[in-house]
């Protein structure tokens, strides 16, 4: 993403003859948008079930009794 944002910079400038300002402008709602969408993950991330842990599975020895084979 850093390389991505650095190319789209110095495109807007040479490419495009932003000023530096503009140009930082211009890229503004990208990393905006990528605060958001990382800060949006996060928290479906702290809402998604874990795991099961090997204590509790069966399979592990854990939970109910012996592990059937």
């Amino acid at each position: 993403m850093i390389g991505l944002s650095l190319v789209f910079t110095l495109y807007v400038q040479e490419g495009l003859h932003f000023s530096p300002l503009k140009a930082g402008l211009a890229s503004l709602p990208q990393a905006v948008g990528g605060v958001v969408g990382f800060g949006i993950a996060m928290g479906a991330g702290r809402q998604a079930r874990p795991y099961p842990s090997a204590a509790r599975h069966p399979r592990h020895g854990g939970g109910r009794g012996r592990a059937r084979r």
